[in-house]
């Protein structure tokens, strides 16, 4: 750089000469001396300078470079912070709500919280906290705010006076469009959490909002909507106002049904539709379709979809031209079961022994829905083989025929019985209520006391029975009611050994005593009224005594008695029978109950009150198919022996 300057200045002086030999003015030669000396020492001093410059950074880098080295007050602020936060003044269960409400409490959980956001979030705290309020019904609360840390951990305090809460003076509930005259709808457009002079709550309202929707949409208003929904504050006296207008649009009706993906006919499948074409719509029609296809046992999967037309998008936007046509085409969709299933089972229980069970269903596609069912099982008591063939009925979720044949064999107590028979029953269920209309022929061959000569009677006997069952939906105990009742007869002119009318009576009750008790009561009455009493077979004899009976005695061992040749006493059954069971169980832990029990009953040819009784305590292990109960009860009544009996079960409680 300095070179360059001074090159510069000697081409200024070869200049500078050329002017002298121009003009020869020894005055002018003598100015231009000085003039080339000053530029000359200028340029010199000037290049020093510019070396200087690009050796050392001027002030304003050294400033910036400094800046750089110094921590910053914003880098101060983005230290990270620890933070809590505590709401006084509520109790727990709003103190929770309030605190979800909170930006601020949800930011204790970032990694990196620094001081300014800190700082922003409980400017807005307050705000937050009174519109959460507001919305839990306290539109006259107050709200203290405080922040103070030491070092890096701050803590936020909020200290809330709740005043008088705001409570619902006046409910209307307006109904217009279609549905403004229908009776059904008009009873079931309930607000239960909306009361008059009960706290008003958003959450409250809304839901209360969306459950009119849905019982509307339910009765087959599809395009329901509220026409106006306000909700009107009096902040001076504390008062709410309550105004809902509801506009149900037109009712919609059922249209076709469609199915797809499956092997069955259509003229099976329709006849599970449990509505006609052209039918109101209601979504319980839809549900009680689908619970048809389950319980028919024929398909995996099932998938229903309505298909309406509305006069709005989901968004409530109308759609223009509005729509026509109220039906709603139905769209089925199937997976169907294996044809063939095979089933096998292994056991133990103390009035059986070991028992073992194999059976194989196969699912008929021609003639569309036919099942046939065999199968064999065995137990220490009895041995049977068994067969079935099932059609469905006209309304095939409902009604189905049954022709149905076994045979078996057992021995109790030293009681021997073969039995062949043959069915046909015809199956029809309403609602909760089963019905089973039955006709069966059946030889037995049988020994009342084991040195007596076997017996041979043959049987032709209707039949009717009645199963009604009601359980609640949701409970994590079972609860429910179960009522069985059975006639059946038969006359010694047609085909039957002799004149025989016989019933039985069986109920159970589940009832919740309180959040992890219930309370078990059975009670089981029979009577057999015969002829010739000692014509009738052991299968149509009553006997008690066992696991599922009178817990504390042995298997079928009481009843009548009679003597054999050795002088002992052989239960042979009896034409009567009563029984009665109380059982209370207790939550232990999750699905393990304890219970204790008493049981009472005798079979008897005469009535007679005066029962044998057992009484004992027990575990139960709840599972999703059934519950396995072990008991150990001892006899307190007409003691027949004083041992511990161990009785292990597993089924159903209903």
């Amino acid at each position: 750089m300095c070179c360059c300057r001074y090159g510069m200045g000697l081409i200024l002086l070869g200049k500078n000469k050329l002017l002298l030999r121009k003009h020869r003015n020894d005055t002018q030669s003598s100015l231009l001396l000085i003039i080339i000396t000053i530029v000359l020492l200028t340029a010199a001093t000037g290049a020093n300078a510019e070396t200087l410059a690009d050796e050392a950074p001027d002030a304003e880098q050294q400033q910036d470079q400094t800046t750089k080295n110094k921590p910053t007050s914003k880098n101060k602020n983005t230290q990270a912070v620890i933070l809590s936060v505590n709401i006084t003044g509520v109790d727990p269960a709003m103190e929770k709500s309030l605190l979800a409400a909170l930006a601020i409490n949800r930011a204790t959980d970032e990694a990196k919280l620094s001081v300014s956001r800190v700082r922003n979030l409980h400017d807005r705290a307050t705000t937050q906290l009174l519109n959460t309020l507001e919305a839990l019904g306290f539109y006259h609360a107050k709200v203290q705010a405080e922040l103070t840390n030491q070092s890096t951990a701050w803590h936020a305090t909020y200290a809330v006076t709740l005043g008088r809460p705001t409570r619902i003076d006046k409910i209307t509930l307006d109904v217009i469009g279609a549905g403004r005259n229908h009776a059904e709808l008009k009873k079931q457009l309930l607000l239960p959490k909306l009361q008059l002079n009960s706290v008003i709550t958003h959450q409250n309202y809304e839901q209360s909002k969306e459950a009119l929707l849905t019982t509307a949409q339910n009765f087959g208003f599809l395009n329901v909507k509220f026409a106006s929904s306000k909700i009107k504050i009096n902040r001076d006296n504390y008062h709410a106002e309550i105004e809902l207008t509801l506009d149900t649009g037109r009712q919609y009706t059922f249209g076709n049904v469609s199915f797809h993906d499956t092997k069955y006919s259509n003229d099976l499948l329709n006849r599970f539709v449990p509505f006609n074409f052209n039918e109101n719509y209601t979504a319980n029609k839809l549900n009680l379709f689908h619970k048809n296809l389950a319980d028919s046992d024929l398909f995996n999967k099932i998938r229903i979809d309505p298909e309406p037309i509305l006069d709005h998008k989901p968004n409530n936007q109308e759609i223009h031209p509005p729509a026509l046509n109220s039906q709603v085409p139905v769209s089925v969709r199937l997976v169907d079961k294996p044809l063939d299933h095979f089933t096998g089972s292994v056991g133990y229980g103390t009035d059986t022994s070991f028992r073992a069970s194999l059976g194989w269903q196969h699912r008929r596609v021609e003639p569309s829905g036919h099942k046939f069912n065999t199968g064999i099982s065995v137990s220490g008591i009895k041995k049977q083989i068994f067969g079935s063939y099932s059609i469905p009925g006209h309304h095939a979720a409902n009604d189905k025929y049954v022709v149905s044949s076994s045979i078996s064999e057992g021995t109790s107590q030293q009681k021997f019985s073969k039995k062949e028979e043959v069915s046909l029953a015809k199956i029809k269920k309403i609602n909760d209520l089963q019905t089973y209309w039955t006709i069966q022929y059946f030889t037995e061959h049988f020994k009342v006391v084991p040195d007596h000569t076997m017996q041979h009677k043959k049987y032709l006997l209707p039949s009717v029975k009645s199963s009604w069952v009601e359980t609640p939906e949701d409970t994590e105990l079972l609860f429910g009611k179960k009522l069985d009742l059975i006639a059946l007869g038969g006359l010694d002119m047609l085909l039957s050994s002799t004149n025989l009318l016989q019933g039985q009576a069986t109920g159970k009750w589940v009832t919740k005593l309180a959040s992890n008790t219930r309370l078990l009561t059975r009670a089981n009455l029979g009577y057999t009224s015969a002829k010739k009493f000692n014509n009738v077979p052991f299968s149509l004899r009553f006997f008690t005594g066992g696991d599922n009976t009178v817990r504390g005695f042995g298997y079928r061992s009481l009843g009548p008695q009679d003597v054999d040749a050795e002088g002992n006493l052989i239960v042979v059954g009896g034409k009567n029978l009563v029984e009665a069971s109380i059982e209370v169980d207790q939550r232990i832990y999750r699905e393990l109950l304890g219970a204790v029990f008493i049981d009472a009953g005798n079979a008897m040819n005469d009535f007679n009150l005066n029962l044998p009784a057992g009484a004992g305590v027990g575990l139960r292990w709840a599972t999703k198919v059934g519950m396995l109960r072990i008991d150990f009860a001892k006899q307190i009544h007409k003691i027949q022996s004083k041992n511990i009996r161990i009785h292990l079960t597993f089924g159903k409680d209903l």
